[in-house]
């Protein structure tokens, strides 16, 4: 159990399947070596000076984790590369983050992704390699990349994987079109969010919308109102 507090301490009694570290702005190190062989799920929440996780904090072909949520956590700069039983990896606010393609790639069992606010990320949407993820379900990102006005950098390979059931789109002040994301091949699709895109002229293509699509929620895009 983690307590979430200044003088957090750590007490393991049998098999520990969660681990959170939350609010501990005083912490610096990480009070044990290794994290628990059988950890599930490990959160860490606004811990304002504690050091970056590493592989070497993981066990050899760690196979139990499988949720990974981390927030405010500015000594973060890339998630160790031994996480491949992923399924869901959520990051906000981490200012220092920068996400590599082949560390992606390699997760292939992740069903969920969630970037968001993390403006510093310099890795394009289209050399991550989200296409090759089969099992990727779900997919928020939400402000990165403060400048961009369309995802595509003038390539046509697919950018998502085409089984994705719910995408979320958020805070993308000059984001353009959507185009580039080809959301017609998308033939799984239920659920498209669009939140807070100022600049964002046309989201549908041409060819139209999945049939499968049963939930379309646009909110704070001025001009997809003026067109709407």
């Amino acid at each position: 159990m983690m307590h979430h507090d200044s003088n957090t301490t750590i007490a393991t009694s049998g098999d520990v399947h969660v681990l959170n570290i939350w609010e501990c702005p005083s912490l610096i190190f990480f009070p044990i070596s290794k994290f628990p062989s059988t950890l599930k799920k490990l959160e860490i929440r606004d811990c304002a000076r504690l050091e970056s996780i590493s592989e070497k904090m993981f066990h050899f072909n760690n196979s139990s984790l499988e949720c990974l949520v981390i927030s405010r956590y500015p000594y973060l700069k890339i998630i160790p590369d031994c996480l491949h039983k992923l399924r869901e990896l959520d990051i906000y606010n981490c200012e220092n983050v920068e996400l590599l393609p082949h560390q992606l790639q390699n997760l292939t069992a992740l069903t969920s992704l969630t970037i968001s606010h993390c403006e510093n990320i310099k890795t394009s949407l289209f050399q991550w390699g989200l296409a090759t993820l089969t099992s990727l379900k779900h997919l928020t990102i939400a402000r990165i990349f403060p400048q961009v006005a369309s995802f595509s950098e003038g390539q046509r390979l697919p950018l998502l994987p085409t089984n994705l059931i719910y995408i979320s789109i958020k805070d993308f002040q000059n984001l353009k079109s959507l185009s580039s994301l080809a959301l017609q091949i998308l033939t799984s699709l239920e659920k498209l969010w669009i939140q807070c895109c100022p600049k964002l002229q046309s989201f549908c293509p041409r060819e139209g919308l999945p049939d499968t699509l049963s939930q379309l929620y646009i909110r704070d895009c001025p001009l997809l109102k003026q067109r709407c």
